[in-house]
């Protein structure tokens, strides 16, 4: 976590608000001197106001220099476990995290193997109405099946699709042998063919977990078609 920086837009924004009510105070103790009743009693109203407004104006620039800060450092972090720190970080400090944030602190957790923690940063960002990208979701999927968690990875799959994001086709071959598990064979005879139609490699160990499948079901002609397949590739 960068404490350095967190303190020193902390003590920034302190420093702007007690200069500004030290040179006010000042500006009113004069005040008293010379001028009239009636304008001391304008500068004892308005002098608290406007020491408020620009002691928040200074805070308020502060923790938006902050923010931009973090996000700067989350975009350019390559390890999930400073990615994590930052994000960690933005919270605490009351910065509202936006759409690189959330995606750069899901695909961390995904990388870590941290899945329930990946699947709570998606739920919060759907909360504000954000939708992860696709990269990230296919890192999820790949840390669900991994964890064998194929309800979790079908889940973020078909939430790709209905959000029409690119898949890549590792994010197929892993739907398929979640399908297969969860005994949704026809789902994953259905993109098995998507795949086919578009003249994709086959994936063996992918489509040999599809074939016994469909061997077992007593498919036999869809057992040969993906047998061939194998061969092919």
């Amino acid at each position: 976590m960068n404490t350095s920086l967190t303190a020193s837009a902390r003590d920034a924004s302190h420093d702007w608000t007690y200069a500004l009510l030290s040179i006010f105070a000042l500006v009113f103790a004069l005040s008293k001197v010379y001028t009239q009743d009636y304008q001391e009693e304008v500068w004892i109203v308005a002098l608290p106001m406007l020491a408020y407004l620009i002691g928040h104006s200074s805070a308020k620039a502060g923790k938006e220099r902050l923010a931009a800060e973090l996000a700067s450092q989350i975009r350019a972090s390559t390890k999930p476990e400073l990615t994590l720190r930052l994000f960690c970080d933005m919270v605490e400090q009351g910065v509202e995290p936006d759409q690189v944030a959330f995606d750069r602190a899901a695909r961390a957790h995904a990388l870590l193997g941290e899945v329930d923690q990946a699947l709570q940063v998606r739920e919060d960002a759907a909360r504000q109405g954000l939708v992860l990208a696709g990269w990230t979701h296919r890192a999820m999927i790949r840390a669900c099946t991994t964890a064998g968690r194929s309800a979790d990875a079908l889940d973020l799959f078909e939430s790709m699709q209905a959000e029409l994001m690119d898949h890549d086709m590792s994010a197929y071959y892993d739907a398929i042998r979640c399908y297969v598990k969860v005994e949704r064979l026809e789902a994953a005879v259905a993109l098995y063919k998507e795949l086919a139609e578009a003249s994709m490699p086959a994936c063996r160990a992918t489509y040999a977990v599809l074939r016994d499948a469909c061997r077992k079901r007593g498919w036999a002609e869809m057992a040969s078609r993906i047998s061939r397949d194998i061969r092919r590739w």
